[in-house]
């Protein structure tokens, strides 16, 4: 644990130059080899470590000091190698070499990863420099070090190049190489992979993470953290659409209901202009986040209902699909009959259609005959659950039983079995294999839907 310098070191005599930093143009220091620069500009100490990766020609060539031949004049020059560079200013007890090799076929490639994972330890706060990285090695660093994160739980501090090919000119007339620091392309995997966590498999939280993460650097993006609370609420099957007009005793918040988290979602991200850099390769995933999201843009109950069951059914969530399906078509049913004298919202208008449809199942489950409604409609007069009623609501529901169409029955209560079977954590008598239940939702949802939208076609006459 702690800071950890990584370099690659190559094959090529390197040619002294300034090094500096491209933000600020103040020079580092002059030196042949950028990881020497690198050390000093990170503030090396003797509580950091580092490795050095090199293959048997760069621990000959580099590592090792050398003697060489001017063509000029004849005279052999001997000049230190980076060993013997960073013993004069560094602590070298805690700079070891790690032998690789060249990458010369895909056994060799795979040998690299497996041993810049393993000087790598748990918790290391990692800085690598892919300057004189061999052929296919920074292609693998990016890899390795995402690999490192999950299983080794490092965090990647900076990655960086020293861009010898690109030196510009101080006011002084000195040439200096800049040292890019090439991190924010991690920034953009992890982007990719957050907005394709929610894109594809509907999860808010690790967009949300990143925008906690990137709070105070780059604020713009903090807005779209809030995609966590339509998850959220979507994960806690919040279906009710509850803006406007306040109800009783009702928190309207965005963190009770799936249209008001969608809403202030959508409110707090239509003006969000991204600057440049990073930033503006990010917006357009979060362009398709919005699209995504705009699922959940229908201010009623029966349509949020559709909605998130068919987003149950793309991310396979299948309980708040059940859980979904069978309220929508209990909301449908207040709406069409007016039976909420109040509001169709409030939980005991609800229970009168929910305890409706138990009352037809319960009198014959297995066929719901016109005499079979014709008791369950009796029992309206009898059943105590149903004298608080007024005459009003009785006679609504009068019509709604006598009504409400044989196969919506049936597959009410194969919703209803399904729901309990998963509330009940499997332990009951009805036992289906999760890709059956998976399956049943999708054609249960096809067909409920088709139902209600052409209701006055399938209703009994």
């Amino acid at each position: 644990m702690g800071r950890h310098f990584i370099a690659t070191l190559g094959t090529s005599r390197y040619t002294e130059c300034y090094y500096g930093n491209p933000e600020t143009n103040e020079i580092i220091m002059k030196t042949p080899f950028v990881q020497e620069a690198l050390f000093r500009y990170l503030g090396f100490t003797e509580e950091d470590r580092a490795t050095i990766l090199v293959t048997a020609k760069a621990k000959e060539r580099n590592w090792k000091s050398y003697e060489w031949t001017d063509r000029g004049t004849g005279e052999k020059i001997k000049s230190p190698g980076l060993e013997a560079t960073l013993s004069h200013e560094f602590p070298m007890n805690q700079i070891k070499t790690a032998d690789i090799p060249e990458g010369a076929n895909s056994q060799e490639i795979w040998t690299i990863f497996d041993e810049i994972y393993q000087i790598m330890e748990e918790g290391d706060e990692v800085y690598f420099d892919i300057t004189h990285a061999f052929r296919s090695i920074s292609m693998m660093t990016l890899a390795v070090l995402n690999y490192a994160r999950v299983l080794k739980n490092i965090q990647i501090k900076g990655i960086y190049y020293g861009a010898f090919e690109n030196q510009f000119a101080d006011e002084e007339g000195r040439k200096i190489a800049p040292i890019l620091d090439v991190t924010p392309f991690v920034s953009i995997f992890d982007w990719t992979n957050a907005a394709n966590s929610f894109i594809k498999f509907g999860h808010g939280g690790p967009i949300n993470a990143l925008c906690v993460q990137s709070r105070s650097e780059e604020p713009w993006m903090r807005p779209f953290g809030e995609i966590a609370n339509l998850t959220n609420a979507v994960d806690a099957s919040m279906g009710k659409y509850i803006t406007g007009r306040k109800l009783p005793n009702q928190n309207t918040s965005y963190k009770s209901s799936i249209y008001n988290a969608y809403l202030n979602f959508k409110n707090k991200t239509v003006e969000v202009d991204a600057p440049e850099g990073i930033a503006a390769m990010v917006n357009p995933l979060f362009e398709k986040v919005k699209e995504k999201a705009s699922a959940f843009d229908h201010p009623d109950s029966v349509g949020i209902g559709w909605a998130a069951v068919e987003w149950s059914i793309d991310n396979n969530m299948v309980q708040q699909g059940f859980t979904a399906l069978q309220e929508t078509i209990i909301t449908f049913m207040c709406q069409h009959y007016a039976l909420a004298e109040d509001d169709y919202l409030e939980y005991h208008n609800r229970e009168h259609i929910s305890k409706s449809f138990t009352s037809i199942i319960k009198k014959n489950p297995k066929n719901c005959s016109k005499f079979e409604r014709n008791r369950a409609i009796d029992s309206l007069d009898t059943d105590h659950y149903f004298s608080k009623c007024s005459s009003r609501q009785l006679d609504l529901l009068n019509r709604f039983m006598y009504e409400v169409p044989d196969t919506l029955i049936a597959k009410f209560n194969d919703i209803r079995k399904i729901r309990n079977q998963m509330s009940h954590f499997g332990f009951n008598d009805e036992f289906k294999t999760y890709g059956k239940i998976k399956e049943n939702l999708e054609d249960y949802y096809h067909i409920v839907r088709d139902i209600l939208e052409h209701y006055e076609r399938f209703k009994r006459k």
